[in-house]
């Protein structure tokens, strides 16, 4: 009997060890299955990206890494939103026009689906990723710069042809923003910065417009004035992706041709314009030795289509740089206002509060004709505003 007794202990102490293993297996197994759907979770509430929208706490309402992502959240947007007037361009559209303005002139809804750096090859990207979502797209407004042709302007790293084009988020976006180091240090960025950060406005409002604060926070950063347009100035004169050592490519203007094409296929009212940047961004091109190719540029552009010329020298152009100016940020980017004006001449609003000489529609039978009316005011303009012209010449480096 003791022997029988002794070996059922031992038997239910193998059974007690192998349960007890079992367990912990189990326990090892699931920590890790636990601990990421944690950090998963806790990413998608706190959202640092701003693209799944599912509560808002003090912690992480303001979404401060949405404007290094810029091309992740639009295209997210795009998607859930599926704006049927569509506004395409590069930071210039992102920074100047205001798609509540355009909403309270026309009676519809509009998404900014503009981006820092962008060029024509993603601006197709994302009209064409607009169009899977919204097939009932009314208008296309798209803001053409001539950095955006030069073939050394390659775009950001956060453009991902892969993500575009479906109607839900795609594998790696989805992984990245959930699970991953980077998403992790976004989230407790987010919190840190809403924890030290209390601002009256959205840094980026949900109509894909940066706002002021959003502008001063992140682009600015303390900087106006002279300061802010030799800073901006000096990266466009001498960085290849601009102006230096530009060439100019004969695939980003067809990248434009197949954006009207795509418009005028699906009967899309398409609106194009040139960019109304500060007088000293074209000073800019003129020192980059560029002026000539840019009025060809004009010249191929108006071939395609017609195309509402806000550049040169005008009386919103040639607004003298200060601290506290009324329409520019910087040389390069045009504050809302401005925006406003642009939006008045393209939907014909209120023209006669826009100032006659801002905005000239570009045809083939227009654009030389433009072109030399131009010439004439900067001749004009340089000789009145030399030490603006130096200052912009000033700061070419030698190579």
């Amino acid at each position: 009997m003791r022997n029988g007794q002794c070996n059922m202990s031992n038997s239910q102490r193998m059974k007690s060890r192998r349960i007890s293993y079992r367990k912990f297996n189990s326990i090892v197994f699931l920590f890790p299955f636990v601990l990421v759907s944690i950090i998963g979770f806790s990413n998608m509430l706190i959202d640092p990206y701003g693209i799944w929208n599912l509560l808002n706490f003090s912690f992480n309402t303001q979404k401060v890494e949405k404007y290094n992502h810029q091309r992740l959240f639009k295209a997210e947007d795009i998607i859930h939103l599926k704006p049927k007037v569509v506004l395409l361009g590069s930071s210039r559209t992102f920074f100047g026009l205001n798609p509540d303005y355009y909403e309270e002139i026309t009676g519809q809804k509009a998404y900014n689906a503009g981006f820092s750096a962008a060029n024509t090859e993603e601006e197709l990207a994302y009209l064409r990723h607009a169009l899977v979502n919204q097939p009932g797209i009314q208008q296309v407004i798209i803001g053409l710069d001539f950095y955006s042709f030069n073939e050394h302007n390659s775009g950001r790293q956060d453009f991902l042809l892969d993500r575009l084009e479906k109607s839900h988020i795609n594998w790696n976006d989805f992984t990245s923003t959930l699970f991953s180091q980077d998403a992790v240090k976004a989230s407790l960025n987010t919190m840190k910065f809403n924890v030290n950060n209390k601002f009256t406005e959205p840094l980026i409002f949900p109509n894909g417009l940066i706002s002021a604060s959003g502008i001063k926070q992140f682009h600015l950063l303390g900087a106006n004035g002279q300061e802010a347009f030799a800073r901006e100035l000096e990266v466009y004169i001498n960085n290849y992706q601009f102006y230096y050592n530009y060439k100019y490519s004969a695939q980003r203007l067809q990248d434009v041709r197949t954006m009207v094409e795509l418009c005028k296929e699906r009967n899309i009212d398409v609106k194009v314009f040139i960019s109304p940047s500060h007088a000293t961004q074209w000073e800019a091109i003129q020192t980059s030795g560029l002026w000539l190719q840019f009025e060809q540029w004009k010249r191929d552009i108006a071939a395609i289509t017609s195309v509402w010329d806000f550049s040169g020298y005008n009386s919103i152009t040639t607004e003298p740089i200060s601290d506290n100016m009324k329409y520019y940020w910087d040389n390069s980017h045009y504050k809302e206002r401005t925006g406003e004006l642009v939006f008045d001449r393209l939907m014909n609003y209120q023209s006669g509060s826009v100032p006659q000489d801002f905005g000239r529609l570009l045809t083939p039978s227009t654009v030389n004709q433009v072109i030399d009316e131009i010439n004439v005011e900067r001749e004009k303009w340089a000789k009145d505003n030399k030490k603006t012209t130096d200052f912009v010449k000033g700061l070419k480096q030698n190579r």
